[in-house]
């Protein structure tokens, strides 16, 4: 999803280059255009922005937990792992909305100095809450799985049943529901 743009920056920055003809100008040029760049993309995707994004995965990784504890019983340990890790997620995304809450009231500079830190920590969230959910499926997926298995596992007794008891003379009660 994010190759384009970024191909596209490039592929833009390189023209941009060659259209410079002293070799002096390019660097110095070069440098212009990666400090727009990286201004241009704090300004599109700012942290707060960032945390809304996160604090919704959080809310759907919350439903598919919710949903892990009805259909797999079965695994309670771990889904009770799961769920401290995403508590933990939980927390971290809630320090991180008082970080920038902070920030707002504290200078340009300081704010500037810890974008990268802010920003490494929501990785850390989305990077975690990516996995949780992937993790949370998986077992969804795996129950189901272990259900559907079980229920072949029951079919043959059903067709067994139906074929001692004699198709046809089952095929005679059904015609004679439906004429009656």
């Amino acid at each position: 999803m994010n190759t384009a743009p970024s191909e596209l920056s490039s592929s833009i920055l390189f023209f941009t280059l060659s259209l410079i003809p002293i070799n002096i100008l390019r660097y110095p040029a070069l440098v212009l255009a990666a400090i727009s760049v990286v201004v241009y993309s704090i300004y599109r995707n700012p942290p707060s922005a960032r945390l809304i994004q996160v604090n919704d995965v959080i809310v759907v990784v919350d439903g598919i937990l919710t949903r892990a504890k009805v259909e797999c019983m079965r695994d309670h340990l771990l889904l009770v792992e799961y769920e401290a890790r995403l508590l933990r997620t939980k927390l971290s995304a809630s320090k991180i909305r008082s970080y920038l809450l902070e920030l707002r009231a504290m200078s340009w500079k300081h704010s500037l100095q810890n974008g990268m830190t802010i920003s490494r920590n929501l990785a850390k969230c989305e990077r975690e809450l990516r996995d949780i959910q992937t993790s949370l499926l998986l077992l969804i997926e795996s129950a189901y799985q272990r259900k559907l298995a079980e229920n072949l596992d029951l079919n043959p007794q059903i067709v067994d049943g139906f074929s001692s008891f004699g198709l046809s003379a089952r095929l005679l009660q059904v015609a004679a529901v439906c004429k009656g």
